[in-house]
């Protein structure tokens, strides 16, 4: 005759129900209304093409060694300053370099892109 294991339907399957529902509701209250995952809403495929997660899509400014210097305040107060703004700039040069330097014929399989995007 065959056994059933009675330990793993009686433990690990509320577990693992109870896993599953803690997930749903974090996605449904937390991560859906946030914007974790998604795309610049600044980019339109139609003008910019395909995303480049190295990219600015922003509005553009003048670069810092083009600035005059009675101009200067006022192009570090056009900045934003805040950390999720300090991340996203060190994302996108992580990207750039990473598609420069690594993404290519010879450590395309080797080295993965990170996956700290926000």
């Amino acid at each position: 005759t065959h056994l059933k294991p009675w330990l793993p339907s009686v433990t690990f399957v509320p577990l693992a129900r109870a896993f599953e529902r803690v997930g749903v509701y974090l996605y449904n209250r937390v991560l859906s209304r946030t914007n974790i995952g998604l795309y610049d809403k600044r980019w339109n495929p139609r003008i910019h093409g395909p995303y480049c997660h190295w990219r600015y899509y922003g509005p553009r400014d003048t670069k810092l060694m083009d600035v005059k210097l009675n101009e200067l305040l006022a192009w570090f107060g056009r900045r934003d300053k805040t950390p999720i703004a300090m991340w996203r700039e060190f994302q996108r040069n992580l990207f750039r370099v990473h598609y420069l330097y690594y993404a290519g014929p010879v450590y395309g399989s080797v080295v993965s892109s990170c996956p700290f995007s926000l």
